[in-house]
């Protein structure tokens, strides 16, 4: 018996050194059945730093995340239209009283901003005319929203005014889809990445003035001011990646993209400043380091960063999760070994979330289940089925 426990408190051992000091503590099945594509936590007020989101099928849900690993449901939006299929979220907060604004977009192309605190729609943003991929919120200016649309366009909204202030399309454009988009940390730069294989680079600095003033609501009579039709980028190569490219973050003043090649690369490109692309170029990059990930053959599997950018994680089309620590530099041009998780099925993990301090990953599966683990020595426990109590 003895020699029994001492196996298992080696094998035990072991696999905590294989997975980093990380353990999976809590397993949620929400009940819509529905792939779930994305998880984001709220970082734009740092009050609610421990809240995130989910969204699958035609519904929201979100989360509070406690320090121990345990989560307590908090509220569900359910879509009145049962053909949405929600693809992306991000947050945001009410100029007015700093209520949480949870954004959703998907399927129909339309995005929604709910208010957490009254449980209603804020506002509504339409102007896509197919389906949304990825929302993100500006670093500096939580009123502004960025987002990437199967239309071939990138467009930036006022949250205040709810005015389109400018779209990123045209000539010299993607020509497929734009799957993933971001911002660079100073607001200046977004770069948006495509079906298409190319990832391109825009520059924001001409906007100053407009995104100023996009804010103010329109007064009665006034003539509406159009979206600006940005076609040129400052930077654009189909060099970087020969398929899919499904998601793309500025890291710094480089690039993290991933596509459907096993791998996600850490790349620079130049792009002087105040460069418009008249012409539809395919520049060069230097390539900085590669984070290899099997499993990762297959588009829409988007991986995350902490919020202090010093860990990277991505999931596989097997169930599992790869973390790096991106704070050391890459030798040779590949990356240490990454920590290796598993949410214990074989279902697709479409996309994975850091929490504020990092201590905590957050996972979500086409299978309808969020898996979090915490860095650190506690039990397991798993729950088939969590409903939030709050009604919809």
């Amino acid at each position: 018996v003895r020699s029994a426990m001492k196996r298992r408190r080696k094998r035990k051992r072991a696999n905590n050194s294989k997975e980093g000091g990380f353990q999976l503590v809590r397993k949620i099945v929400e009940d819509h059945n529905k792939p779930i594509y994305a998880v984001k936590f709220n970082f734009a007020d740092l009050r609610h730093r421990d809240v995130f989101a989910t969204v699958g099928g035609c519904r929201a849900s979100t989360y509070r995340l406690k320090g121990n690993g345990d989560v307590e449901p908090l509220q569900i939006f359910v879509d009145e239209n049962k053909q949405e299929d929600l693809y992306t979220c991000s947050w945001s907060y009410s100029p007015g009283n700093g209520a949480p604004l949870l954004l959703t977009a998907g399927a129909l192309g339309i995005i929604k901003s709910i208010d957490c605190n009254t449980r209603t729609v804020d506002r509504v943003l339409v102007g896509h005319v197919n389906a949304i991929n990825e929302l993100q919120v500006h670093p500096l200016d939580r009123q502004i929203l960025l987002s990437a649309s199967k239309d071939r366009s990138a467009r930036l909204w006022s949250l205040r005014s709810g005015r389109c202030v400018a779209i990123f399309a045209g000539e010299n454009g993607h020509r497929d889809e734009v799957l993933s988009a971001d911002f660079h940390l100073s607001g200046k730069l977004l770069v948006t990445a495509s079906m298409d294989h190319t990832i391109k680079i825009w520059d924001l600095t001409d906007l100053t003035d407009r995104l100023a003033k996009c804010h103010d609501p329109r007064k009665k009579g006034e003539r509406r001011v159009p979206a600006k039709y940005v076609q040129f980028p400052m930077y654009s190569t189909s060099k970087v990646h020969s398929n899919y490219v499904d998601c793309v973050r500025f890291l710094g003043d480089f690039v993290l993209s991933k596509s459907v090649e096993d791998e996600i690369k850490l790349w620079s490109g130049h792009y002087p400043e105040k460069t418009k692309l008249t012409r539809m170029p395919n520049h060069a990059f230097r390539n900085l380091g590669v984070y290899k990930c099997s499993g990762c053959d297959i588009w829409w599997i988007r991986f995350g960063m902490d919020y202090h950018l010093r860990q990277l994680a991505v999931g596989n089309r097997a169930g599992g999760v790869f973390i790096w620590d991106i704070s050391r530099p890459t030798t040779n041009g590949s990356a240490a070994s990454p920590i290796k998780l598993s949410t214990g099925s074989a279902s697709i993990v479409r996309q994975v979330a850091f929490d504020y301090d990092g201590s905590h990953v957050v996972a979500v599966c086409d299978n309808a289940s969020v898996h979090i683990w915490r860095r650190g020595s506690v039990k397991n426990r798993n729950v088939a089925e969590n409903k939030p109590t709050i009604r919809p």
